[in-house]
């Protein structure tokens, strides 16, 4: 059950995908195209920095060898998982064009020994945009958290390199105090 809750996203996207090959108009993005890849090219735009920054974030300072091979295992599952992302939107973008390329009509014939097979391409390209586009969109959240958990990995290596900075500067401090001396008469009580 877990794991079914884990891919709600996707189990969501592909059922609505299958409902929008078999019923919905081939050509149901025709006039949204233009809307539709502005906003799947806002999306990609946000998530490169995101890969960039990510890609340049661990630091040695303060870290030990252990910390630092699980923040980059860490790292690696979150830039894979931004890829995918990444690699959504351009395969919806691809997807509005090629559809708007072909006039959403992409007549399939097949043959197989005595069957055959005879569909609109285009279904198949609605059902795909579909699914990748509800993917991505539903995909934005973990998105916004992992942008989060990398602020707060910032603020944690940050911490543990002063933390080590204050210590080492703890340890070179040589003692250079001096006790107060007093004067030799200090204290003494003389009457008038």
């Amino acid at each position: 059950m877990r794991r079914i809750l884990r891919f709600w996203d996707a189990l969501l996207g592909v059922g609505l995908a299958v409902y929008a090959g078999r019923y919905a108009p081939p050509d149901l993005f025709k006039d949204v195209i233009t809307e539709l890849v502005a906003f799947f090219s806002i999306q990609a735009a946000a998530i490169l920095p995101a890969l960039i920054f990510a890609a340049g974030i661990l630091r040695p300072e303060g870290l030990t060898l252990t910390e630092v091979r699980a923040y980059r295992r860490a790292l690696s599952v979150q830039m894979n998982f931004w890829i995918v992302l990444l690699a959504l939107d351009f395969l919806i973008v691809a997807g509005l064009i090629l559809g708007k390329m072909i006039g959403w009509n992409l007549p399939i014939s097949l043959s197989f020994l005595h069957f055959s097979i005879h569909c609109n391409g285009a279904r198949i390209l609605l059902a795909l945009i579909v699914l990748f586009g509800l993917v991505a969109i539903f995909r934005m959240i973990p998105f916004l958290r992992g942008i989060l958990s990398l602020l707060f990995l910032n603020g944690e290596m940050v911490e543990k390199s002063l933390l080590k900075q204050n210590d080492e500067t703890a340890s070179q401090k040589i003692d250079t105090t001096r006790p107060f001396e007093t004067p030799q008469e200090f204290g003494k009580i003389t009457d008038k």
